[in-house]
């Protein structure tokens, strides 16, 4: 049975960035003060049976044999839960790409709350943040950057 979710994964900006020191991970803790902007990237998440997690961004080159954030986090979820399930994420843009707006790690964010919608994986008054930070920390570019 086919299950999906339409989402809005907002753009933001970064009013205010301090590192606060590098890990023993490679990682750096950070302090940020965020803010949303009227700019969104348009998600549509679909659920089968099986085994696979397909991404499709129409105009945007995604790299062959390397998945993108979305598609990791994706993965990463599935994994933690312990599933299996053909996972379809269509990404339609609207926030530029590179343009330091956060929109991969945005619609990586945007990929767990559907997934956590769809397969019901966190109580509805626990609000996922966790488990999505966790998700979206690990799957960081920023590793070993400074």
């Amino acid at each position: 049975m086919l299950k999906s979710k339409k989402i809005l994964a907002p753009a933001k900006i970064n009013l205010c960035l301090h590192v606060l020191g590098r890990r023993s991970d490679g990682y750096h803790d950070l302090a940020m003060l965020m803010q949303r902007v009227a700019l969104y990237d348009r998600l549509t998440i679909e659920l089968a049976p099986g085994d696979r997690v397909t991404v499709v961004c129409p105009g945007c080159e995604l790299a062959d044999n390397q998945p993108n954030i979305a598609e990791r986090s994706a993965r990463l979820l599935l994994a933690h839960a312990g599933l299996q399930r053909d996972v379809s994420i269509r990404i339609t843009k609207q926030i530029p790409v590179a343009a330091g707006l956060g929109g991969g790690s945005s619609d990586a964010a945007a990929v767990l709350l559907a997934l956590d919608e769809l397969l019901a994986l966190f109580p509805r008054k626990q609000a996922p943040w966790s488990a999505c930070c966790t998700t979206i920390l690990r799957l960081s570019p920023a590793k070993n950057i400074l």
